[in-house]
């Protein structure tokens, strides 16, 4: 029982394994509490990203609760309640609940790419109250994308909203009866522009280049590997094969 009620009191840490690399995110109980569809009594728990599992930042479960200890009390001092809000539109409720609680474990290059999906989002239901939006709004805003845009693009908007919709279902901040996201489907989008260029232009863009560039080039080229494994390469990844240890 006293282990139970410290966990109630100082919450807990749980290693986020859902990307790469991992995320250790310390988790709470809150004051609010709400019925489940099963007539039980269930408490809200809050969230809080700390850091990543990697040598440079939280190695080690120790390393991530001592991080949590530090904050932990000026942030649960902090937290407030928060009250339902049946005319939050989709935008609003994003803009105060989705996006904060995810925004501190975002590079800078995915806090841009984020900034252009919703601004898609926003443009095709940002005004609409959340509880209003239903699946053919949201079939008709992607159908609308796929007629311009990439795959990457549309899937990306597509991945999105389903993740802001299970997030307010899951938190109970509004009144959603039914999941307008759970029967959306991906549309078919244009063809990927693709351009492979030819070997002549490959060969004078090589006769062109000097030294590291040259060698970086030629890695690439007959190599195949993404951009971050052909950086990270030294001298002990090449066999005596001549292969290379990606």
């Amino acid at each position: 029982m006293e282990r139970l009620r410290k966990r109630h009191k100082e919450g807990w840490l749980e290693l986020d394994k859902r990307g790469s690399p991992h995320r250790w995110v310390a988790r709470w109980y809150t004051n609010e509490s709400y019925v489940n569809a099963q007539g039980a009594t269930k408490y809200r728990i809050g969230r809080q990203f700390l850091g990543f599992k990697t040598n440079k930042d939280l190695p080690t479960k120790a390393a991530a609760q001592a991080k949590w200890d530090g904050i932990r009390d000026q942030l649960l001092r902090n937290h407030r309640p928060q009250v339902k809000n049946p005319d939050i539109t989709f935008k609003q409720y994003c803009e105060q609940e989705y996006i904060p609680l995810r925004r501190s474990g975002w590079a800078k290059t995915t806090k841009t790419k984020m900034g252009y999906l919703f601004d898609h989002l926003f443009k095709a239901v940002g005004d609409l109250r959340l509880t209003d939006i239903t699946a053919r709004h949201l079939k008709g805003c992607l159908d609308g994308l796929a007629g311009g845009y990439s795959y990457d693009v549309v899937n990306g908007v597509y991945v999105l909203v389903r993740s802001v919709f299970k997030q307010a279902v899951e938190e109970k901040r509004v009144d959603i009866t039914e999941n307008p996201t759970r029967m959306l489907k991906l549309p078919k989008t244009r063809e990927k522009d693709s351009y492979v260029p030819p070997i002549e232009h490959i060969q004078r863009l090589e006769d062109a280049l000097e030294g590291i560039d040259r060698l970086i080039f030629q890695v690439y080229v007959r190599c195949g590997t993404r951009g971050g494994e052909g950086m990270a390469f030294q001298w002990g990844d090449l066999l005596p094969t001549q292969q290379l240890l990606v």
